[in-house]
């Protein structure tokens, strides 16, 4: 199954989007809930880099709301970039390449 179509129906998920005539996405993200949570994101480079604050207390804010309405005991991620200091900074510990919440 497509992973945007299992992101759609399995969970809480937001976009983020600048406020002018002509919107732009600037981040998405969710939890997926298959028994336990799965976390994901996508950000747009330009306003990673002018916003990180926002984007960290935005995530952390839906993570932690996600958890809290789905009952989630464990949420985990899959990065596919080496950022460990993102994600301990949400809460998760590293599990080999996996980190858990």
């Amino acid at each position: 199954m497509n992973a945007a179509i299992v992101s759609q129906v399995t969970g809480p998920a937001f976009t983020l989007m600048t406020d002018e005539r002509k919107p732009q996405i600037l981040a998405c993200g969710g939890v997926r809930c298959l028994g336990v949570g799965e976390a994901w994101a996508v950000f747009n480079q330009d306003f990673l880099k002018e916003s990180p604050l926002l984007v960290l207390r935005t995530a952390r804010e839906v993570l932690r709301k996600s958890i809290e309405d789905e009952r989630l005991y464990r949420v985990y991620a899959t990065a596919t970039v080496d950022k460990p200091a993102w994600f301990k900074k949400l809460g998760f510990v590293r599990a080999e390449n996996i980190f858990v919440r």
